[in-house]
């Protein structure tokens, strides 16, 4: 059993990002209004922050089933969260940096999406079964490196932190 337990300082804040998009072959938004941090364990001793002007592509939803679970929905912050993880295969602690595994980024989203389903129209199920595809598609893809590419980290970084 997982020792993650997410809880966000904010609500998370979007704006699609046409080109972004257009650089990048794919939709993208925005992370605004200042961004996030995302505790990662109950005693906020680890931590993600999601700055302003994070790109993400909401849940990477393979669109044969997008009339079941769309790209943005309850889970969007666990997904971009989510994203954050992958792209650097780190979280913050007081100590300093820590590496993760793509595993564990995993788990922090089922974490992250235990802790919002109740806000929105999902279920636990829907918890259980969008984590079940993300470890399957990371499995099956043999994911163990961060995601982050120079380009996504380019653009990322000609955004303003702070408006």
């Amino acid at each position: 059993m997982s020792d993650w337990q997410v809880s966000f300082t904010a609500p998370l804040r979007i704006q699609y990002d046409g080109s972004a998009t257009k650089v990048m072959g794919y939709g993208l938004w925005r992370v605004v209004d200042g961004g996030y941090r995302a505790y990662l364990k109950a005693d906020q001793s680890a931590w993600k922050d999601i700055k302003n002007g994070f790109l993400t592509d909401g849940a990477s939803i393979p669109k044969v089933f997008r009339n079941v679970y769309e790209p943005w929905s309850w889970y969007g912050q666990a997904a971009a969260t989510h994203d954050a993880l992958c792209e650097s295969l780190s979280y913050e602690t007081h100590l300093g940096t820590v590496t993760m595994t793509r595993e564990e980024c995993d788990e922090c989203f089922l974490a992250g999406l235990l802790a919002t389903y109740s806000q929105g129209d999902g279920s636990e199920t829907d918890c259980h079964v969008l984590f079940g595809a993300v470890r399957a598609y990371a499995l099956v893809s043999h994911v163990s490196k961060p995601s982050a590419t120079a380009q996504k980290l380019a653009l990322d970084t000609a955004w303003p932190t702070s408006i």
